[in-house]
C-alpha cells in the first residue's frame, strides 16, 4: 500500500493571495510543479531535482513510448553521455552547433561535449560494424537518457532546462525509398504515443535546422507561453512552422501564405516543441562511413521525444492557476482514498474500512495495481485533505467519511470532471472500473472541464 505520509513531497507554501518567491517562476506549471511537490529547484539555474511523484509520471509516460516502439520491432540502446568533438568536426557540425553545446575536457586534454543528441555517436557505432547487408535492415534503435544544452536563458521549469530526459532514435535503411516508409511508420507510432497520453497536439512540417536532413516533422502542444510559432492554412489544412514556411519561402511575416496552395489566411498558434523528426538521408553515414554493402552509404532517420519537456508541456495544457490537472495516462496516482479524522465520531468505524477498499479495488481492477494512494494523514481534517488531492490533482477521491458508517456503507467518490456521487461498495467498484477501463488505452482526456466539490466535504467548519 501506498501513504501520503511515506511520500518525499516538499511543499512550498506561500501566504494566501501571495505567489510564490522563492524562484524564479516563469510559467505556471513550474510554479505548480514547485509549490506541490513535484519537482524541486536546485542551486544550480535551470537544472530542477525530479521528486518521487514526478519520476512517478514519467515512468508512466516511459512505459508508454517503450510500447509502441517496440511495435515498431525498435531495439533499445544506450550511448556514452560524453562523445568526442573529433566525430563532430567529422560530420561538419561543430562549426554551426553554437554557444548552447556544453563542451569540456579531460585529464589528457581531450575535448569532449555533453551530447545534447547522438547522430554522430549512433552513425559511428554502425559504422564499426559496417558494411551491413540488406537482411540486417531496417535497424531502429533507440534510447531514453539525459540531455543537455547551455540554455542562455533557462525558463518555464522543466519545459526549457539545461538537462533533460530525451528519447531519440535512430534508423538505417537500405535506400531512399525503404528510408520514407520507415520515417513514416515513425511518425504513424508518435501520433500513437500523443493520443495515448490525451492531449490535443498539432503536427507541423518543421524545419531541419543544425541537424539537417530533407524532411521534419515537429509535434506540438498548443500552449500560451509556447515559444513556437505555428500556422495552419484555413483552405487546404497544412500545418507548418513560421521558421519553415519563412525559409521555404523568404518572405517576411507580414507576407506569409501557405506553401501547398498560397492562400494567405493562416491561423497562428503558439506551441511547445515535444517531438521532432528528421529524414537524414545520407549526411552522417557518408561523413562518418557507415554503408551497406557494396560501399553505399546507409539512408538514416532520426527521432526525438523530450520526455521531461512532454510532462512540463502537459501539466501547462491542462492545469488550472490553482490546480495541477494530469492526462490519466500520466498522473501518479489514479485514485487516492481519504479516510476521517483521528479522534472523529466516524474514526472508528469508518477508518477500517480503508484497507478493505484498497485491497478489494486492486483485487478486482488490477489496472489500478500500485496506482492507489491513501491518505493517512489523520490529523487533518477531510475537507483539507481533499483540497490538497485536487491541488495534486487525482483525478478520482474517494471519501470515507460520515455516510461510510450507515448500516450499508455508502462511499463518496469525487471525479474531477463530473459530479460527486455517493455509491455503496459494489456501486464504487463497478464505477471506477467504467472510469479505467480504458486507461491502458488512453482515452483522450480534457480536465479543463468545471470541477464539483460536494458540499458536505467543503463545509467551513470542516477545513478548521
Amino acid at each position: 500500500m501506498k501513504y501520503i505520509s511515506k511520500i518525499f513531497q516538499p511543499l512550498i507554501v506561500s501566504p494566501r493571495n501571495v505567489a510564490s518567491k522563492s524562484h524564479e517562476i516563469s510559467s505556471n506549471s513550474q510554479r505548480l510543479m514547485v509549490d506541490l511537490g513535484i519537482v524541486r529547484s536546485t542551486s544550480s539555474t535551470g537544472l530542477f531535482a525530479l521528486l518521487p511523484l514526478g519520476v512517478r509520471s514519467l515512468d508512466k509516460l516511459t512505459a508508454i513510448v517503450h510500447a509502441k516502439l517496440n511495435s515498431l520491432d525498435a531495439l533499445q540502446i544506450s550511448l556514452p553521455t560524453l562523445v568526442s568533438e573529433d566525430l563532430w568536426i567529422k560530420s561538419q557540425r561543430l562549426q554551426v552547433a553554437g554557444p548552447e553545446v556544453m563542451r569540456m575536457k579531460d585529464r589528457q586534454d581531450r575535448r569532449y561535449i555533453l551530447s545534447p543528441t547522438h547522430e554522430e555517436s549512433i552513425t559511428d557505432l554502425i559504422a564499426s560494424v559496417s558494411p551491413l547487408s540488406a537482411r540486417q535492415l531496417p535497424l531502429r534503435l533507440y534510447q531514453i537518457g539525459n540531455k543537455y544544452r547551455d540554455e542562455m536563458r533557462p525558463r518555464y521549469g522543466i519545459i526549457r532546462s539545461r538537462e533533460f530526459l530525451m528519447k531519440d532514435m535512430y534508423t538505417f535503411d537500405v535506400d531512399k525509398n525503404l528510408s520514407m516508409k520507415t520515417y513514416e511508420a515513425v511518425n504513424e507510432a508518435y501520433e500513437q504515443i500523443f493520443s495515448a497520453i490525451g492531449i490535443d497536439y498539432m503536427k507541423v512540417e518543421g524545419c531541419t535546422g543544425t541537424i539537417g536532413g530533407t524532411i521534419s516533422h515537429e509535434y506540438h502542444y498548443p500552449a500560451s507561453i509556447g515559444e513556437d510559432q505555428l500556422l495552419e492554412c484555413s483552405s487546404c489544412n497544412h500545418r507548418v512552422s513560421q521558421e519553415q514556411l519563412l525559409s521555404l519561402n523568404e518572405i517576411t511575416e507580414d507576407n506569409l501564405s501557405c506553401s501547398k496552395c498560397g492562400d494567405k489566411n493562416l491561423k497562428k498558434t503558439s506551441g511547445i516543441e515535444v517531438g521532432h523528426t528528421f529524414l537524414l538521408g545520407t549526411k552522417y553515414s557518408t561523413a562518418l562511413q557507415a554503408f551497406t554493402i557494396g560501399s553505399t552509404p546507409l539512408h538514416m532517420g532520426c527521432y526525438g521525444l523530450g520526455l521531461s519537456r512532454l510532462l512540463g508541456a502537459a501539466l501547462e495544457n491542462l492545469s488550472t492557476e490553482t490546480e495541477l490537472r494530469w492526462p490519466t495516462s500520466i498522473v501518479p496516482f489514479t485514485v487516492c482514498i481519504i479516510g476521517p479524522k483521528n479522534g472523529s465520531k466516524e474514526d472508528k468505524t469508518a477508518t477500517p474500512l480503508i484497507e478493505d477498499l484498497y485491497s478489494t479495488l486492486t483485487k478486482s481492477l488490477p489496472v489500478l495495481h500500485d496506482d492507489i494512494i491513501i491518505d493517512d494523514r489523520s490529523h487533518l481534517t477531510i475537507g483539507k485533505r481533499v483540497l490538497e488531492a485536487r491541488r495534486f490533482g487525482y483525478p478520482y477521491i474517494v471519501v470515507v467519511g460520515q455516510k461510510a458508517c450507515q448500516e450499508i456503507p455508502q462511499y463518496e467518490l469525487l471525479d474531477l470532471k463530473a459530479e460527486t456521487s455517493y455509491l455503496d461498495k459494489s456501486e464504487l467498484i463497478s464505477k471506477i472500473h467504467d472510469l479505467t477501463k480504458t486507461l491502458r488505452t488512453f482515452p483522450n482526456q480534457n480536465y479543463m472541464d468545471t470541477y464539483s466539490v460536494s458540499s458536505d466535504v467543503l463545509t467551513e467548519n470542516s477545513l478548521k
